[in-house]
């Protein structure tokens, strides 16, 4: 009789235990499934908050931590994001996507040395132009005009440069964008122009027009024409 007692608590345990997994495995899917809703509308405040409740429960997804990274810094929550991020590099060292992210996260409070010492080492690694791209915006941002212009010139000696095409972030989205590597040279070198203690509004534009006749679609570019000078193509 006894070891009937202990046959039956077991097997009840075991139930308990599987129904609990059951219910935490729809919890997790429903969590997922109004996540991606939510990135559907663009509403990345939402698609946070659904990504954080799913994390509780599955703490070591590293794929959804990596998107709450992103996330984070479409929001412009750098504590978050940098958090983030780290948790990701920590078991992966080599995640570029999240190097970056401690890059952006840097440049954003102002710490020019440490963006521009992640960029030149995932270049120095991977040999990919964004990465060259995103130095030569970083100099500039941090008024190093002479070597922003010296990275443009870099991608501008390129072979095929007007063909050959680098990766970056879409501003209207979440997405990304190939841009062509004389196009992002020449975005480059119109934002030196803007940089300069006395800006050359007229020489920026020339760049800039240039550069959004050989890319169009350069969201960054058309954001920056339009800040500057009001929509003007």
């Amino acid at each position: 009789m006894k070891n009937t007692k202990i046959i039956l608590c077991c097997a009840i345990v075991v139930a308990v235990f599987a129904t609990a997994c059951q219910s935490v495995d729809r919890t997790k899917a429903d969590l997922i499934k109004k996540y991606e809703k939510m990135i559907t509308l663009n509403d990345y405040q939402s698609a946070c908050f659904y990504l954080q409740e799913y994390l509780f429960l599955d703490s070591n997804n590293l794929g959804y931590m990596d998107s709450l990274a992103r996330h984070y810094i479409a929001l412009n929550n750098l504590l978050a994001a940098e958090e983030m991020a780290k948790k990701v590099v920590a078991k992966q060292p080599n995640n570029e996507d999240m190097q970056g992210v401690l890059a952006t996260v840097a440049m954003q409070r102002g710490d020019v040395p440490t963006a521009l010492g992640i960029y030149e080492k995932l270049y120095s690694n991977t040999k990919d132009y964004k990465y060259l791209y995103a130095q030569g915006i970083t100099y500039v941002e941090g008024g190093a005009n002479d070597r922003g212009l010296a990275i443009a010139e870099e991608l501008l000696a390129v072979p095929d440069s007007d063909i050959k095409t680098l990766e970056v972030n879409r501003l209207s989205s979440a997405g990304k964008q190939q841009i062509k590597l004389k196009a992002a040279a020449l975005l480059i070198m119109g934002a030196v122009q803007l940089q300069t203690e006395k800006p050359n509004t007229a020489k920026a534009y020339e760049y800039l027009k240039a550069c959004l006749e050989l890319q169009p679609d350069f969201e960054v570019a058309q954001n920056l024409v339009n800040q500057v000078f009001k929509g003007k193509q």
